[in-house]
């Protein structure tokens, strides 16, 4: 949240949390962020944002459906819609830098962290950083979320900063302010 609001005056922000229910939403993380900040846009600047990739988000994002019924009909492959998820992305990027905020991914689904994996290699000459927060105890349980951090820090893409917890000092003076 710090990050997010010293960076909100000279860049967009996308912001999602992992929630312990949605390890079954297909791109959860993705979904939750774009949703959450292309609903606040009127329909125009949606579409201009989203470009030749409407019809494939329909099925991902709430704010695109509204706009448009698929012309197509059935779900898009996957490669369609992590396409589209980038072309959004990288559109907003072109805009201003565009920080995204993931927090809590040790319990994001499966699709988010292949997302990760395709969006990270994919943006990677973009002006978009993403920061993610994850309990290291819990990922080293999720195999696939391992694999592809070890896959993105092999390549700078990813660098791991630890965090120590609190203490009970810290905690207080925190929840006092």
């Amino acid at each position: 949240n710090e990050l997010a609001a010293q960076c909100a005056e000279h860049a967009t922000i996308l912001s999602a949390r992992g929630h312990p229910f949605a390890a079954t939403d297909s791109f959860g993380l993705w979904a939750e962020a774009l949703d959450h900040y292309l609903r606040r846009l009127p329909p125009d600047e949606v579409e201009v944002i989203c470009g030749g990739v409407m019809d494939d988000l329909t099925e991902l994002l709430r704010s695109v459906a509204t706009l448009r019924h698929p012309s197509v009909s059935g779900e898009p492959s996957r490669q369609r819609l992590l396409q589209g998820i980038a072309v959004v992305l990288e559109n907003l990027a072109a805009r201003a830098p565009l920080v995204i905020v993931l927090d809590d991914c040790h319990l994001a689904d499966p699709s988010s962290w292949q997302a990760l994996h395709y969006l990270a290699n994919d943006l990677r000459d973009a002006r978009v950083l993403i920061l993610l927060t994850a309990r290291t105890e819990e990922l080293v349980d999720h195999s696939l979320a391992e694999s592809v951090t070890q896959a993105l820090e092999q390549v700078g893409l990813l660098e791991r900063m630890g965090l120590a917890p609190l203490s009970a000092d810290e905690l207080d003076e925190l929840t006092t302010e």
